[in-house]
């Protein structure tokens, strides 16, 4: 649990600040968890379409050291089983079923990202937000009123994007949500889609043409 500076606050302000602070690492936690889920759903399509031993599947998976990383050995592997797309066609189903977890994954990481290397900062909110100093302190109280993910002042910002905004306990419950929807649907991929494409390939035929 967090330290609070003596002095700093009555009795009901400290539980006050650390339920806050609680209540955000708690989140924070579900949200890793999620992404664990993800993680080992990858890994099982990772299985299914190389068809090895699992011990040798883990050895290509892993090696990979990051989320990202897997996630491009993944792509590769489902984009060489799943049915080609012929010139004039439009996707076969299951490639654009793919395609949609693919840009899934890929918006929910510019979160992931965040929590992994953002530093998280006490908020304190007297009417109007203000920041706290807390650079007086030897033990900075670790939550005041609420926390915050604050963008990293190490990433350089692109001059046409605009700054990200904080991220709050609310923005954490609505991450390990959809996180969670992704892990869903990526074993829903698995089962309903990948595996009946390798247990019985379509004709080449079976892209629709293009409207």
């Amino acid at each position: 649990m967090s330290k609070i500076p003596k002095g700093f606050a009555s009795g009901t302000q400290k539980n006050e600040m650390l339920e806050s602070s609680d209540e955000f690492h708690k989140s924070l936690g579900y949200c890793i968890t999620e992404w664990a889920f993800v993680d080992s759903a990858l890994f099982q399509i990772c299985l299914t379409a190389l068809r090895c031993p699992k011990s040798l599947a883990a050895i290509i998976y892993y090696r990979n050291v990051t989320l990202g990383g897997r996630m491009a050995l993944v792509n590769d592997l489902v984009k060489a089983i799943l049915p080609p797309t012929p010139p004039g066609m439009q996707p076969h189903p299951s490639l654009t079923a793919w395609k949609d977890e693919f840009r899934k994954f890929n918006t929910l990481s510019e979160i992931r990202n965040r929590l992994a290397h953002d530093p998280i900062e006490p908020l304190v909110v007297f009417g109007v937000v203000n920041y706290l100093d807390i650079s007086a302190f030897d033990s900075p109280p670790s939550a005041i009123t609420m926390f915050q993910s604050l963008p990293s002042k190490d990433k350089p910002l692109n001059p046409n994007q605009e700054p990200a905004r904080p991220l709050t306990v609310a923005d954490l419950r609505a991450h390990s949500a959809l996180t969670a929807g992704l892990q869903s649907s990526l074993h829903n991929f698995l089962y309903a889609v990948l595996m009946p494409q390798i247990l019985e390939p379509p004709s080449p035929h079976a892209a629709q043409p293009k409207a």
